[in-house]
């Protein structure tokens, strides 16, 4: 196990998926090993399981997830804290792609976790698009925030949310949302 930091609900999820293949702790087949080494590190495997559902149980862990459009890669080097603090700190995903090279069809598969096409938001703006297309599919009840918040998780979105928003606006927060600071006019990036 090279170092894992589990900071988030994913790191569990990649921690037991790690500790579920008796390849990463024996380094090699489970078949290829001695029955000795195998029963131990099944032990160990438990062992570390039952730990991490105690911890996870005991605990919930913060969950932050930063986006960002239209920045391009070299950007990240002049930003050594984020770097420092966020990464070295968290789980990160240096093999990451987004689903679709649009804004709105790329948040919106975020928001949702679901690929674009499922979303149904294929622009950014008109019918397909934007926060009105978000909305006439019903995305607005399918975000990652609902089962956060019905799990007790505090929840805030603040930033850019999806073109179009600022013409449906009406002062409320978004379902699934504990603190609302969405931008509700106009932003164009020149």
């Amino acid at each position: 196990m090279r170092g894992y930091v589990l900071r988030g609900v994913l790191g569990v999820a990649i921690l037991l998926a790690t500790l579920a293949a008796p390849t990463t702790i024996l380094g090699g087949p489970a078949s290829t090993a001695a029955p000795v080494a195998a029963r131990s590190a099944q032990r160990l495997d438990a062992t570390i399981e039952a730990g991490v559902r105690r911890s996870f149980q005991r605990d919930k862990w913060n969950v932050v997830i930063v986006l960002t459009d239209d920045q391009p890669v070299n950007m990240l080097g002049t930003m050594p804290t984020v770097r420092r603090e966020l990464a070295g700190n968290g789980v990160t995903y240096p093999n990451a792609h987004v689903p679709t090279s649009l804004c709105c069809p790329s948040r919106s598969s975020l928001l949702t976790g679901l690929l674009a096409p499922r979303t149904n938001v294929y622009d950014n703006h008109g019918r397909h698009g934007g926060f009105r297309g978000f909305r006439r599919y019903g995305n607005r009840t399918k975000m990652f925030s609902l089962p956060l918040q019905e799990a007790g998780y505090r929840t805030g979105y603040f930033g850019k949310y999806l073109n179009q928003y600022e013409d449906a606006y009406d002062g409320s927060a978004e379902p699934g949302w504990d603190v609302w600071r969405a931008v509700a006019s106009k932003t164009t990036y020149r």
